[in-house]
């Protein structure tokens, strides 16, 4: 399933990121596994974002869980959050030294969703 984060891409326009368009030599990165890349060195937290060092260059980003429980047990569908910073969720995700969720890393504001 496809979902398109409309509520990230009015903050991202409200907090100045980058808009896509032709030519701009703004790639999109998408898919990215934040444990691995997290545990590689990749992803640095800056007091503007979250950032991938990918192919020798630095993409601010955010990071959503792929695999959620979009309709569960009937009731309404529930989109998951996405995060920008580093808040106390991620905090306290980080300092347990388990990542509990399986959360992606991306830049485009159209990601693929997996209802469990």
């Amino acid at each position: 399933m496809l979902y398109q984060f409309e509520i990230l891409d009015s903050k991202l326009d409200e907090w100045g990121f980058p808009s896509l368009k032709g030519g701009s030599g703004f790639q999109i990165i998408k898919g990215i596994d934040f444990e691995e890349a997290y545990k590689s060195g990749s992803i640095s937290f800056e007091d503007d974002g979250i950032y991938l060092e990918y192919e020798g260059k630095k993409y601010r980003g955010y990071m959503f869980i792929q695999k959620a429980y979009i309709t569960y047990n009937g009731g309404l569908e529930k989109f998951p959050k996405f995060h920008l910073l580093k808040c106390k969720t991620i905090q306290e995700f980080i300092s347990s030294g388990r990542f509990k969720q399986r959360y992606e890393w991306s830049n485009s504001d159209v990601n693929n969703l997996i209802d469990k």
